[in-house]
């Protein structure tokens, strides 16, 4: 449930745009951004699929921890990104890759936890898969709160150094959490 609280990119994007792809220009950029980000919602239905047999066949439970820890330390390694500046089209490469993961690990944490949520609870299931639904709302409430926090109290320049990168790292927690 906390999981998709890990997805703060899209809070981020027009600082991603100028850190990773400013040589495109500000249309160029934000497109190449959004195509980054596409990959992680384009991958996120195999992850579901390949988690979900996995699930299967070891448990919904461990599956749950390996998804919960990739998505965590997917998004946590994403704020140790060097930028376009630093090492050219090294840094997409990574990004993108990271990207991947992300989608891959939330995709897999949704199935396990929809299903598991239903399953293990013998009374008031559509309640648990309730609580487990609003858990993409709670996410994106703690990201935005997080982004909030980091925006107001940083100066504007240096959300382009670190500010970005906190909001990435502070997913961390809830991976910690979960």
């Amino acid at each position: 449930m906390l999981g998709w609280g890990l997805d703060a990119y899209a809070f981020v994007a027009p600082i991603i745009a100028q850190v990773f792809f400013s040589q495109l220009g500000r249309l160029g950029s934000m497109i190449a951004t959004l195509a980054a980000f596409s990959v992680s919602l384009a991958v996120r239905p195999l992850g579901g699929v390949f988690f979900g047999n996995l699930a299967d066949k070891i448990g919904r439970r461990y599956v749950l921890y390996i998804t919960m820890i990739g998505a965590g330390l997917s998004s946590f390694l994403m704020g140790f990104l060097p930028t376009y500046a630093q090492v050219g089209l090294i840094a997409v490469a990574l990004l993108v890759l990271l990207r991947f993961a992300v989608g891959f690990f939330l995709g897999g944490e949704y199935s396990s936890s929809g299903v598991m949520a239903v399953e293990s609870v013998v009374k008031y299931r559509g309640l648990a898969s309730g609580i487990m639904q609003a858990g993409f709302d709670l996410g994106i409430f703690g990201v935005t709160f997080t982004y909030t926090l980091v925006a107001t109290y940083l100066p504007e320049n240096a959300m382009y150094t670190i500010g970005w990168r906190i909001v990435f790292w502070s997913g961390i927690v809830t991976t910690v959490i979960g």
